[in-house]
């Protein structure tokens, strides 16, 4: 979560990489800051994220690819429209209009 505030790029891969640490709350933290910096390298790794078991890492990847607002996030963001969860599917409605905004 901290490494995230520092907004310097040097912090996206070790955030990527902490998306696949074993622990769910981590992996949530590290998507939530990679939102916040707002890179494109890490869209692919938020897609993945956006496809996880666990519904509040799904959540923290459609917010972090909304908030990135990239036309790369669309394919995953569709995706995200007929979640489960009726939470995810909100954040995919934000995050559409971020990304149709931002076209």
């Amino acid at each position: 979560n901290s490494i995230g505030k520092l907004d310097h790029q040097a912090a996206v891969q070790p955030l990527m990489d902490a998306t696949k640490d074993e622990l769910w709350q981590v992996r949530e933290k590290a998507v939530d800051a990679l939102g916040k910096l707002g890179s494109t390298d890490s869209i692919p790794v938020l897609g993945e994220c956006s496809k996880d078991a666990m519904s509040n890492l799904r959540k923290a990847a459609i917010g972090a690819l909304g908030a990135i607002a990239h036309s790369d996030c669309r394919p995953f963001v569709e995706i995200a429209m007929d979640d489960p969860d009726p939470d995810v599917r909100k954040l995919a409605r934000w995050a559409m209009s971020k990304l149709d905004a931002a076209a």
